[in-house]
């Protein structure tokens, strides 16, 4: 992926902890480097679920970059995932789309073909 696209693969019980060591400083030093980013999250049947904790540092985390992102890109089969995404969609700043896993690269190849920028 571009450096400016994060690329995540959701797996087992997302935590409280996997916001604060692994996600949100990623997205943070992306941030030094480039104005807005592009983000691709597959979530597949190895996903279990989220802890309470971790609800609460997804829902900071996208309160603190309202605006700093581009393109979401959400691949799933979950039924409930997609519906709360295509959801809540029209309340995020950054354009979003959902794909069924099987469509990975279309998933890969849209959230990329953004206009990408060279930093602040």
């Amino acid at each position: 992926l571009p450096d400016d696209t994060i690329g995540f693969r959701i797996r087992g019980i997302i935590t409280a902890e996997d916001y604060e060591q692994t996600l949100t400083p990623l997205i943070e030093g992306k941030l030094k480097n480039h104005q807005r980013l592009n983000l691709l999250a597959v979530i597949d049947s190895a996903f279990e679920s989220y802890t309470v904790g971790a609800m609460w540092d997804d829902a900071r985390l996208g309160f603190m970059h309202l605006t700093d992102f581009r393109r979401i890109a959400i691949a799933t089969d979950i039924n409930w995932i997609r519906l709360s995404t295509r959801f809540f969609s029209p309340l995020i700043a950054a354009e979003v789309q959902v794909y069924d896993l099987t469509q990975l690269d279309q998933a890969r190849d849209w959230v990329t073909s953004g206009q990408t920028d060279s930093g602040n």
